[in-house]
C-alpha cells in the first residue's frame, strides 16, 4: 500500500512540474508574440471614434471624456485592440493582442487627473499613471497577471472584458473593414 501512495505522490510532483513548464512556455511565447506585435511598425491602424462609435454600436456606454476603439491589422489580420475611455476622474487604456483571433495578452492602465486643492477643482491638464495591469490569457483562463497600484472601479475589469466586449469589439472591426 505504501508504495502505490509513494508512486501516486511521485506521479503528482512530475505532473505539477511538467504543468507549470508549459505554463512558462506558454508566458514567454505570449511574450515573443506582444513584443514582434508592438514592434512592428508597418501594423495598418483602422479607428472608430466616440461618434462613430455611438452610430454603429448605439448599446456602448457613453463616457463624458469619451472612447475610442483601434484595431491593428497585419496584412487583413486582426492583432492588437486598443480601446480609450475618458471619465470625469481617469482616463482608462485597455490593449488586447491577438494571435489567432484569440486575445493572449491584455494590458490596462489608468490615469488619474489630479485634483487642485488651492482652488477645489480637478486639473484635467495632469494625469498620473495610478494602476497598471499584465494579463496573460490563454482563452478566458488568466495564466499570470501582475497589478500595480490602485484602481477607480473594479478589479479584473480588463479580464471581464474578454467575454463581453473583445468580441464586439472584433465584430466593429470586422464590419468596418
Amino acid at each position: 500500500m505504501s508504495i502505490k501512495i509513494g508512486l501516486a505522490f511521485f506521479m503528482l510532483i512530475i505532473y505539477a512540474k511538467a504543468s507549470a513548464q508549459l505554463k512558462e512556455d506558454r508566458i514567454t511565447h505570449i511574450k515573443q508574440i506582444f513584443y514582434a506585435i508592438n514592434n512592428d511598425h508597418g501594423l495598418k491602424r483602422k479607428i472608430i471614434h466616440n461618434d462613430e462609435l455611438a452610430k454603429i454600436a448605439p448599446d456602448t456606454p457613453a463616457y463624458d471624456g469619451g472612447e475610442e476603439i483601434a484595431g491593428y491589422y497585419k496584412n487583413d489580420t486582426l492583432v492588437k485592440i486598443t480601446y480609450s475611455i475618458g471619465m470625469s476622474l481617469c482616463n482608462k487604456t485597455f490593449e488586447f493582442y491577438f494571435e489567432n483571433s484569440k486575445v493572449l495578452f491584455v494590458y490596462e492602465k489608468q490615469q488619474n487627473f489630479s485634483y487642485d486643492q488651492s482652488n477645489s477643482t480637478m486639473n484635467y491638464s495632469r494625469l498620473t499613471t495610478t494602476f497598471e495591469g499584465r494579463y496573460y490569457v490563454d482563452g478566458l483562463i488568466v495564466l499570470r497577471k501582475i497589478e500595480k497600484g490602485t484602481i477607480n472601479g473594479e478589479r479584473n475589469e480588463a479580464v471581464a472584458m474578454l467575454k463581453t466586449d473583445i468580441p464586439r469589439f472584433s465584430a466593429l472591426f470586422h464590419k468596418k473593414h
